[in-house]
């Protein structure tokens, strides 16, 4: 007689809503450097705030796309729930660590090319 094959616990899946989080912020982060490239090249000002004000609601997506994968990961991984596990709480993480340090960037940056002008400098 055959033995009987154990219980195969399902594999844990990323959770959608942190992958999003992590790429949003890594999309966020990509319009600062476009904004330097801009301030730095011979193509003026324009740029440089577009792509700054590209990057905000990236940042905000991010954020609070990352918020809420994390409880998701939280509720579905609790003990006694009938959900399949997930996983993928450190991208949540990170996309909201990259949301705020990116948001945190564009405002420096934006207040270094108004403030001047504010100031009666430029």
């Amino acid at each position: 007689m055959g033995t009987l094959p154990e219980a195969v616990e399902p594999k844990k899946k990323y959770n959608p809503m942190a992958i999003l989080s992590f790429v949003l912020g890594l999309l966020a982060s990509i319009f600062p450097v476009i904004a330097l490239y801009y301030l730095l090249a011979e193509y003026g000002g324009a740029g440089y705030v577009q792509s700054l004000f590209c990057s905000v609601p990236l940042t905000f997506a991010s954020i609070i796309v990352g918020i809420v994968g994390l409880v998701q990961i939280r509720e579905r991984n609790q003990p006694g729930t009938a959900q399949v596990a997930v996983k993928g709480a450190w991208m949540a993480i990170v996309g909201i660590v990259y949301g705020v340090l990116v948001f945190g960037l564009d405002c420096i940056m934006l207040a270094g090319l108004i403030l001047p002008f504010l100031l009666g400098l430029a």
